[in-house]
């Protein structure tokens, strides 16, 4: 699933893992920004964080979640240019 983000937007998704699967997130904000991506548990308890820098789509980092569903919580913000996007993917394997 791939997220795109305005600056100064957020978005919140359940995605669901199957049994011995996890989440990779890949994220990126361009041509500036940080993308701040939080996993929480559906009672809200936060799991895993990262904040993503790079104009590029680096990684994935790999959630450290079980199966079940859980809430990613995405945000970006430009670092100077406001017309600067955030992009952020993410994957079960």
């Amino acid at each position: 699933m791939l997220v795109s983000l305005q600056a100064n937007e957020t978005a919140e998704l359940v995605q669901s893992v199957a049994p011995g699967k996890q989440l990779g997130i890949r994220a990126c904000g361009y041509p500036d920004g940080t993308v701040a991506v939080v996993v929480r548990q559906l009672d809200g308890t936060e799991v895993a964080r990262r904040d993503f820098h790079l104009e590029s789509m680096d990684g994935p980092y790999w959630s450290p979640v079980a199966d079940g569903a859980w809430v990613v919580a995405v945000a970006f913000t430009p670092a100077v240019d406001t017309s600067s996007y955030g992009l952020c993917e993410i994957v079960e394997a």
